[in-house]
């Protein structure tokens, strides 16, 4: 925490937004709460590998268009 305040401290002497500098202070219980999240992150069911959603395309100009009209709505 030390080492957290000095950060801090370094970055509003150097003038930065004090919006910045709020988010870069670490506090017990901002620790607290990333620590519970990565717990719960760490006890999710692993995704890869799953199908989430499947989508039936007919194209009257061929597959290779369809495929190309999916990836270029993806972007």
């Amino acid at each position: 925490m030390l080492e957290n305040d000095a950060d801090v401290k370094a970055a509003r002497d150097a003038g930065y937004d004090e919006a910045l500098v709020a988010r870069l202070g670490l506090k017990a219980s901002k620790i607290r709460a990333l620590a519970e999240s990565v717990r719960r992150l760490a006890e999710m069911e692993e995704p890869i590998g799953q199908v989430l959603k499947r989508t039936e395309v007919i194209s009257i100009f061929g597959p290779k268009v369809s495929v190309f009209t999916i990836l270029l709505r993806q972007r």
